[in-house]
């Protein structure tokens, strides 16, 4: 049987075509046996699903690709046998169904699928282009009949595979050979097996490995024999495919196909250094690298410097051009293929791709236009196969997960449903291989209308990341173009057509229409953020009716009580579709100017199925009268079920709430949704049960819900102020709460602002937002330490506590040393400390001692904890911060650092160019041609960055200790904390050194450093004038009086001796009498005439002692008084600063007392926080770019790139404050109601006059 067959050749060369033999041979009898054969263990059937079938799935799994790269000859013929053959006992066993088969042959009849579906997949991978050819054949045949037309038309599409296939292995041998390579073994073949640092790897698609490993060179390598560069020849391969339609007879589409998708492996691993870690990681991203689990390490995240190189060199080499114009192609399968090469070049939104497809786009040429009607063509396609499409059902027995989410399907109520089950089953099986045969046979995925929709929905996305406002605008209307086409209104209108099928998808569970409306909500909110005005108003126009599409989402996508009738994967889709319907809205809202779409959306929208959906929404989230729907721990897609709910909830409240903010602005007082808006503006206060209605129950949860989670700042958005709702981080959630840390930061910002910028917004704005920043170091710190250990925010709150307590504690020691140490036990304590603790006369000193040595115990240990907390604070928050500006600093430098290398070889290159033909083509003309020129010059490729190696645990050490080194803080803490050690283990005395903790920390004692500072450098200057004053009189008493006789003793023998006792005897009895004698009435003599050098010595003594007693002496108490007054009018400055002002916006209080209705107050803690505005750049810091929105791009990109101060605050709302401008637009509304009542009652009034005298006039008449 099949195993002597397999045991009799295992290892030659013909081992595989007699064991394939074999196995043929006897699934050609298993196919003859009877229907009950699978229930017999020995027939032929039940040999091979339990034996035979298993072990060639192993063999194909792991030991085929190294056994077929040994072979001379690749066994095609017999593989194409085997699967042939495979196939038709699974097609054998699929017609063995019917209720008359008994039980047990149905089990063995599911296993026997299974393991041959196992046996295929394991073929497919292991030689997919022999699976595909086949399938192709058989497909065809199926399709054609049995006729001899339909054998001609199945050997004819086979021929044309095989060519296809023949062509592009000899184009690899031919790309290999021009740029000076061999490829050596029996090529091109699918699978190759490498090894890399001791681990063994299958390199699928291995001749497309080959062509991106031969392109993927290091930067600027040269072409052997020739003058060209790799990077030239890639330039000329993008070129290729537009050049195609010139060749006699054509290519078939999968070589195209194939070299477009080589491209695109190019850009995926070339690294500038064609390192092994870069094509493992990208051939780890593609899926074609097995093991997968072994390169996960290598393939982490690729870094964005790294990204943004890969685009910026093949935008360069024309990638981006070639992937375009094939996106213009009618066959679909180049087409799409283009689309992925494009998407990949568009990763993360970049602008400089972004930029060339503009440009190409704009340009109006026949293709853009063909383009723009392919995705067109492919929208309305999508649209048209949602009317015929089944959709697919969710397994029949769900995980176990899911079951314990309290989710469990009805049990059968009898043994109908058993067969029912049964035909699901069968329903699934076909499904599966119908999807394993079309998967074989097609080239790339285009023949899924619905994947190809989705993947132009992401790609026109990614042209508009980053709010691109030209490419938005450029998707709305083309100018040049022959006919333009709307993207927009297309994407609208495939919405509308979804709609009508995503409630059948929601019964059976199928993900792919939900899936297809997430993405066109997510292309249109990307085409209007930024925001894009004009997209803007036609979104919100009724031509395009996107505003009904969101009712009939808000109006019939629910979520139902029913535990039996809502799964969680549905709830999910629910979810998420509600969620991009809600950032789309919200993109609607964004920076708007115009009232009109306001007004519109106030109009359209029905806010009472809204209300249903929140009142839904807050109730299944335990907020309302019943517990918590779904459990905690049940988690859906990597995300927690009932986190994405409260994320959608969230999403419905910052909606509502800021389009009462923008009515209320535009001058509107209709509210939509009353109750949210009351309990945001009056909080705890709201007493209005009207206003609440049936929500008043619950409104203590809700306003908790929204407290915790909601932010609101305002920012200054293109000129004007722009509400912002975001949602708050989870550090920031448990920060909301904490009245002790809040009020312990507003402190800090308001005591840390320089008075002198209070009287100056722009400069004190300037400050803020570097505290704010610094803030926000603190808490991102925090938070890093407690992911590793749960004590150290602990620790971090009472960092300050245990400082103080450091300080009295010290001091309590060294008092009681005072009362306790006396001369008795004075040498037993300078003998050593230690000992003097435990022993003593009669004991009382040792009693004090171990008090003393106990509080000196207690305090060393807060002192430890104290550096412990700097560690994880401030001392981390220092080195991040110079290791983020090391790394700005190096980024510009190397940035000109490229600028210069390519401005001193740009005459090189030009005098290159002129050698020969040059130009981007890289012409070989001319002997000095293109050769020695830089490939960054002459091509206009940017030179890849440089690698960042990996240090070692030390070199990290060390490197943080010498930033350290600069941090005077850490050299404060370090000797606080060396001298508690000593004190403990030499002398208490040490303890003294704590007490300048006082002076750092306390705050009288930073008040007096602060004046010694602010008064230092006039103290300095006028100590320097008084030593110069000493050293003329020093010289004066050494040259005239050193020799007096009249003086006894001298009062000096040197010049030395006369400048340290004028010095000492100036500064401590300001004078220098006493150096020449102490009798002062000695110094005068009888007469004027009488003793001349006495009395000059006399005058030198007293015009010293005037000159430092009171003049000297005066200035230092002068300037030292003089900072305090200055330190006195700061505090004030700052008191009524803070007190009457904001400190955001710097309006002073009587703007809000007088022109607002809800007061200064209300503005300073509400409006203008500073807690929200430091919990808004955390946001920031903690949020993705490409999820940012315009106002977040924009302030984003104000705190990282701008250079000055008052730059980077330039966002803030200096000066301005929404409810002032809302105030203004009221009055000015209620100005213009009050004009045009006015004028209806004037023009009421002149008619009943005219009435009047017509009544009058008429009297008179008659009279």
């Amino acid at each position: 049987r099949v195993g002597g067959g397999s045991g009799s050749g295992g290892t030659g060369a013909g081992a595989p075509g007699s064991l394939i033999s074999s196995v043929v041979w006897e699934v050609e009898a298993a196919r003859g046996e009877p229907r009950d054969a699978l229930g017999d263990h020995d027939s032929a059937s039940s040999h091979l699903v339990r034996t035979v079938f298993p072990a060639l799935t192993d063999y194909f799994d792991r030991h085929y690709q190294v056994h077929v790269t040994k072979m001379p000859e690749l066994p095609a013929a017999s593989m194409q046998r085997l699967m042939s053959s495979v196939m038709s006992l699974m097609r054998h066993f699929r017609s063995l169904s019917g209720s008359a088969l008994a039980e047990g042959i149905k089990n063995e009849r599911r296993a026997a699928l299974k393991a041959t579906r196992m046996l295929l997949l394991s073929m497919d991978a292991a030689a997919p282009e022999l699976a595909r050819e086949l399938c192709l054949t058989q497909n065809l045949a199926a399709s054609l009949g049995d006729g001899a037309s339909s054998a001609h038309k199945t050997d004819r599409s086979t021929a044309r595979v095989r060519e296809a296939m023949e062509i592009w292995g000899a184009l690899t041998h031919a790309i290999a050979e021009k740029l000076g390579m061999h490829i050596e073994g029996n090529e091109p073949i699918e699978n190759r097996v490498v090894e890399v640092g001791g681990v063994t790897y299958t390199i699928q698609k291995a001749t497309l490995f080959l062509i991106a490993r031969l392109l993927a060179q290091p930067h600027g390598t040269p072409i052997a024999a020739s003058g060209l560069t790799f990077e030239s020849a890639v330039a000329a391969l993008t070129r290729l495919p537009n050049s195609l339609d010139r060749i006699a007879g054509g290519w078939p589409a999968a070589l195209t196909v194939r070299l477009i998708r080589s491209m695109r492996c190019v850009v995926l691993i070339d690294d500038g250094r064609a390192s092994s870690q870069g094509w493992l990681a990208g051939w780890h991203a593609l899926g074609w690298l097995r093991p997968a689990g072994a390169a996960a390490g290598m393939a982490a995240v690729v870094p964005d410097i790294m990204r943004e190189w890969r685009q910026r060199k093949y935008n360069t080499l024309g990638a981006t051009e070639m992937a375009l114009r094939m996106m213009a192609d009618p066959n679909r399968y180049i087409a799409y293929e283009a689309t992925e090469l494009l998407m990949e070049l568009l990763a993360d939104g970049s602008r400089t791709v972004q930029e060339t497809i503009l440009s190409l786009l704009s340009s109006g040429e026949p293709w853009t236009h063909a383009l723009l009607a392919n995705v067109t063509r492919v929208l309305k396609d999508c649209a048209k196969a949602l009317e015929t499409r089944r959709p697919r059902r969710l397994p029949r027995r769900l995980p176990v997960a899911l079951a314990d989410g309290g989710v469990v399907a009805a049990p059968p109520a009898d043994g109908a449903d058993n067969e029912d089950d049964e035909d699901d089953e069968e329903e699934d099986e076909e499904d599966a291989e119908a999807a394993f045969a079309v998967a074989s046979m097609e080239l790339n995925g285009a023949d899924d209308v619905f994947e190809s929709a989705r993947k132009l929905l992401c790609c026109m996305q990614s042209m508009c990341n980053g709010q691109y406002g030209p490419m938005q605008r450029l998707l709305h209307r083309q100018p040049r173009a022959m006919q333009s086409v709307d993207m927009l209104a297309e994407a609208v209108a495939l919405l509308n057509v979804l709609q009508n099928h995503v409630l059948d998808s929601f019964v059976v569970g199928d993900t792919v229409v939900p899936g297809l409306m997430v993405g066109v909500m997510e292309f249109l909110l990307e085409a209007m953020q930024g925001p894009c005005g004009s997209n803007q108003e036609v979104l919100a126009s009724s031509q395009v009716n996107l505003l009904a599409a969101c009712n009939r989402i808000f109006g019939y996508i629910e979520y139902v009580f029913n535990r039996l009738l809502i799964k969680p994967p549905v709830a999910t889709m629910k979810c998420q579709i509600k969620c991009a319907a809600l950032r789309m809205l919200l993109g609607l809202l964004e920076g708007l100017t115009n009232a009109a779409v306001v007004l519109r959306i106030i109009d359209v929208l029905d806010f009472g199925s809204i209300e249903k959906q929140v009142t839904t929404l807050y109730t299944m989230l335990g907020l309302g009268s019943q517990p918590v729907f779904f459990k905690p721990d049940l988690v859906t897609q990597g995300k927690p079920l009932n986190d994405r709910l409260s994320e959608e909830l969230l999403l419905y409240m910052s909606f509502v709430l800021k389009l009462n903010t923008q009515a209320a602005t535009s001058g509107q007082q209709r509210v939509v949704l009353p109750f949210l808006q009351e309990l945001w503006t009056n909080g705890h206060d709201s007493r209005d049960p009207e206003t609440l209605g049936k929500h008043r129950p619950h409104a203590e949860r809700i306003l908790a819900f929204m407290t915790k989670h909601i932010g609101y700042v305002e920012v200054m958005f293109n000129g004007s102020v722009e509400p912002v709702f975001f949602n708050l981080t989870r550090p920031c959630q448990d920060l909301v709460g904490s009245m002790v840390w809040r009020q312990q930061i507003h402190t800090n910002l308001q005591s840390n602002i320089s008075p002198g910028s209070r009287s100056l917004p722009q400069v004190k704005s300037g400050e803020l937002v570097v505290l704010l920043d610094d803030t926000v170091r603190d808490i991102t710190v925090q938070q890093k330490s407690y992911v590793r250990n749960k004590w150290i925010p602990l620790l971090l709150k009472y960092k300050i506590h245990l400082q103080t307590g450091s300080f009295f504690l010290a001091l309590t020691a060294l008092l009681l040393l005072v009362f306790v140490l006396d001369s008795s036990h004075s040498e037993s304590f300078d003998a050593g400390y230690v000992n003097s603790v435990f022993s003593g006369d009669q004991g009382g000193p040792t009693v004090a001692y171990i008090i003393v040595y106990a509080i000196n115990l207690l305090q060393c240990c807060c002192t430890t904890l104290v550096f412990v907390a700097y560690c994880f604070s401030d001392f981390r928050k220092y080195i991040k911060t110079q290791q983020e500006r090391m790394a700005q600093e190096a980024a510009e430098q190397a940035r000109i650092d490229a600028i210069n290398a390519s401005l001193a070889a740009l005459p090189e290159a030009v005098a290159a160019g002129s050698g020969g033909s040059g130009g981007r083509d890289g012409g070989s003309g001319g002997k000095g041609g293109t050769r020695d020129a830089p490939v960054s010059v002459v091509l206009g490729v940017p030179q890849p960055p440089a690698v960042r190696r990996e240090q070692s645990s030390f070199v990290k050490v060390m490197l943080a200790f010498l930033q350290l080194v600069f941090f005077w803080r850490f050299w404060f803490t370090l000797i606080i904390f060396t001298a508690s050690l000593l004190a403990l283990i030499t002398s208490p005395f040490w303890l003294c050194v704590l007490f300048f903790i006082y002076f750092v920390d306390f705050q009288s004692g930073a008040t007096l450093m602060s004046a010694m500072r602010r008064a230092g450098n006039q103290i300095v200057a006028t100590f320097i004038m008084g030593m110069l004053v000493i050293f003329i009189f020093a010289i004066i008493t050494y040259s005239l009086f050193r020799t007096d006789p009249a003086t006894d003793p001298p009062p000096c023998d040197t010049l030395y001796q006369c400048m340290g006792s004028h010095i000492t005897a100036g500064i401590t009895q300001g004078s220098i009498a006493m150096l020449f004698h102490e009798e002062v009435w000695e110094d005068v003599p009888d007469a004027f005439w009488q003793e001349s050098r006495l009395q000059a010595r006399t005058a030198m003594i007293i015009i010293f002692y005037m000159m430092w007693q009171f003049v000297l002496l005066s200035i230092f108490i002068g300037l030292i008084t003089s900072a305090f007054e200055a330190i006195r009018d700061d505090q004030i400055t700052v008191h009524e600063d803070s007190t009457s002002k904001c400190l955001v916006c710097s309006r002073d209080m009587y703007d809000f007392e007088h022109d607002t209705r809800t007061g200064f107050k209300f503005h300073v803690e509400r409006h203008h926080d500073p807690i929200s505005y430091i919990f808004y750049i955390h946001y920031l810091r903690n949020t993705r770019r490409n999820d940012f929105g315009g106002v977040d791009a924009v302030v984003d990109k104000l705190l990282h790139e701008s250079e000055t101060a008052e730059e980077r605050a330039s966002w803030l709302p200096v000066g301005r404050a929404l409810s002032l401008r809302q105030q203004e637009a009221g009055d000015a509304e209620r100005a213009v109601w009050q004009a045009s009542l006015l004028q209806h009652i004037s023009a009421r009034q002149e008619a009943m006059d005219a009435e009047m005298r017509a009544v009058l006039a008429r009297l008179a008449k008659e009279g």
